[in-house]
């Protein structure tokens, strides 16, 4: 209706701006990792610079508009597309791959959409870097992925900026935490263990964390996967469905229960 009646709409990211706008923000985007990058990145920076109020805002934050030094923000396509007004000091897009297909049914426009992203920021804010992988630009290349090695290459590359060597990012991340819902141990008790990966919102992730964990038990589900990607398990794994995708996964491999 807003849009209908020409009424300008602003994202929560653009408020905070328009609030604070002398502060420095750090923009994280990406289809794998966003995550878990932002709240080690904060980590690194909150133990190094002990005399800046440094706060993790955008999608995970519990109080976006609490006042801080340095905002370390993790920013999904949604919020980037009503984003005009933010300056974004640094900005890293981690990767590009065949996630979210409930929200862009063609992986080019996904793609698109991300490459304009760039555009827009060196379009309107010159002084801003853009931290990227080369094969992101690379439009023939079907899954932009280059997870973990390239998310920390980025931590590296903005942490030297501020001073901090590789070193001393290498031992800070040894007492990094896992963010809220990912590999959350919710119950334990001598015979069941169950673990919460909430936040795991594609299979890229879903299937990392199922080869690092292993479960006797995968609970999946939620809304329609629409991806070319497959659920990677072993016979070791019983898998138990839910919700829209149950259908979807019926389909494709061996299930031991679903729940409607």
């Amino acid at each position: 209706k807003a849009n209908q009646q020409l009424i300008p709409i602003i994202s929560d990211l653009d408020l905070l701006y328009l609030i604070y706008p002398n502060k420095i923000y750090i923009g994280i985007t990406g289809s794998v990792g966003k995550t878990t990058a932002t709240y080690l990145l904060h980590h690194i920076l909150s133990t190094n610079l002990v005399d800046k109020n440094i706060h993790i805002g955008g999608i995970m934050s519990e109080n976006l508009f609490k006042e801080a030094d340095i905002y370390v923000t993790e920013v999904s396509s949604f919020q980037l597309e009503r984003t005009n007004f933010m300056l974004v000091t640094d900005f890293a897009i981690l990767n590009i791959c065949d996630t979210h297909k409930e929200r862009y049914t063609d992986y080019n426009l996904y793609y698109i959409s991300k490459i304009w992203l760039i555009l827009k920021l060196m379009l309107y804010h010159n002084n801003s870097t853009v931290f990227l992988h080369k094969d992101i630009l690379s439009f023939t290349t079907e899954h932009r992925v280059h997870y973990f090695e390239d998310n920390m290459d980025f931590i590296y590359q903005i942490t030297n900026k501020y001073g901090i060597n590789k070193d001393s990012v290498n031992e800070i991340s040894k007492s990094f935490k896992s963010p809220p819902y990912r590999q959350q141990v919710i119950y334990k008790s001598d015979n069941v263990t169950i673990i919460h990966d909430g936040h795991s919102t594609n299979l890229f992730s879903t299937n990392y964390g199922i080869k690092y964990i292993n479960p006797d038990i995968v609970i999946i589900g939620g809304k329609k996967l629409n991806s070319k990607l497959k659920l990677e398990v072993n016979n070791k794994n019983k898998i138990w469905t839910f919700g829209e995708s149950a259908i979807e996964l019926n389909t494709q491999y061996n299930i031991d229960k679903t729940f409607t």
